[in-house]
């Protein structure tokens, strides 16, 4: 039994378990022996709270979330169709570390600029036709620089069901600026989004009722969504190995996991975030302008895991949408991330039936080193041009320039 389970046992009689199923499992409710019938209602909990209504099932990540008691755990963990048991850990939004309204006029964001997206445009590649699924605080669907780019939208109740008829919305800004940055159009001019074409499928998963339940269920509900790249800024500090499966799953699913490696900078402890910090998920950081990684970015191994993160893309001082019609500039890296999901969207859209593991070569093989520790920015700065060359071409036939 997970010691993090038996803590919880020891301390109050029951614990909350994510329970990783193998691809071939016993029944889960019903016929001999239901996987569910080892779970039981959280006893004086409020329904609010997150899953006292009982266990919460997500079908394609083949994952159980609920409480148990001693003999429920037991029973579980005597299963031969268990794969893992994990206590589950707190989620939580990876914050801009600053952000300040804005009066943008037209041209281009540096960002866009710093790491070539001008000369795959000049290909005729936008993102087009490419599904991106983003999980955050929601998106303002009615912001003018992403009219017709959220072509999905849900968000789900404490039982990890889709609460029906909802319609698009943010439940901060965080969600509607980095949606700006995968994927906008233009603020009075500006260009603020790499893959201007692609099409969101957002996923309000952070805050309340559960983020728990909510980020695993719209990790669920991308696997059915025909996605090619997953784009979220969240994560838990320090290194927990419980989404590790969920990442391998996204992938054998089709689907590129770009996360935010946190703001945390070498905070002792817990420099890096999972999943971020997973060698199957490919972990951002943040530059800035001068191509120096931003003081806040964090980095290094967190409890034994690898060196993270992978690259860095721009992170610091970058414009994008807001609720409301708006605009502000941010800084963290959860702006870097979505520069290098809306870059995986234009390589999905130039080579359909790429991999996710040539995608995710190409994006980190040609990236370019960064001043200073190498532990600081992995593989380097993104580089759009040189991944693409390399994604039709082979290793070896393009560098930056």
């Amino acid at each position: 039994m997970h010691p993090g389970i038996q803590q919880q046992l020891d301390a109050s009689g029951q614990a909350r378990a994510l329970v990783v199923l193998h691809h071939k499992h016993g029944p889960v409710t019903g016929g001999d022996r239901p996987i569910l019938g080892h779970f039981s209602r959280r006893e004086g909990a409020d329904l609010a709270a997150g899953a006292a209504g009982g266990p919460v099932y997500l079908k394609r990540l083949e994952l159980v979330i609920g409480y148990v008691d001693p003999a429920g755990a037991q029973d579980l963990d005597a299963r031969d169709d268990v794969r893992e048991v994990h206590p589950p850990a707190q989620l939580e939004l990876v914050a801009p570390t600053a952000s300040v309204p804005a009066t943008p006029a037209p041209g281009l964001d540096w960002g866009l600029e710093a790491i070539g997206i001008p000369d795959l445009w000049s290909q005729g590649l936008t993102g087009k036709g490419v599904g991106v699924a983003h999980l955050d605080t929601g998106v303002d669907a009615t912001h003018p620089a992403l009219a017709g780019r959220v072509v999905a939208f849900v968000e789900f109740d404490n039982q990890g069901n889709p609460i029906p008829g909802k319609q698009a919305y943010d439940s901060g800004t965080h969600g509607t600026h980095t949606a700006g940055t995968i994927a906008g159009n233009e603020i009075n001019g500006y260009k603020i989004g790499v893959a201007p074409d692609a099409d969101l499928h957002c996923s309000r998963v952070i805050e309340y009722p559960d983020p728990l339940v909510q980020i695993l269920a719209g990790m669920d509900w991308a696997l059915g969504q025909g996605v090619r790249v997953l784009s979220s800024s969240l994560g838990v500090k320090g290194y927990n190995p419980f989404l590790v499966t969920v990442m391998d799953r996204l992938r054998a699913g089709g689907i590129l996991p770009i996360v935010a490696v946190g703001n945390e900078g070498a905070a002792p402890g817990h420099p890096t975030r999972s999943p971020a910090n997973y060698p199957n998920s490919i972990a951002v950081g943040a530059v800035d302008n001068d191509g120096q990684v931003a003081y806040f970015s964090s980095y290094g191994p967190a409890n034994g895991g690898p060196v993270k993160p992978d690259v860095v893309a721009p992170g610091l001082g970058i414009t994008s949408a807001v609720p409301g019609g708006g605009a502000e500039i941010m800084d963290g890296s959860s702006m870097a991330t979505p520069h290098v999901a809306g870059l995986a969207a234009l390589l999905f859209q130039r080579k359909p039936d790429a991999t996710v593991d040539e995608v995710e070569a190409a994006i980190l093989s040609t990236a370019t080193a960064c001043p200073g520790d190498p532990q600081k920015f992995g593989h380097g700065l993104v580089h759009g041009p040189a991944a693409l060359a390399q994604l039709l071409e082979g290793p070896g036939k393009a560098a930056p320039t």
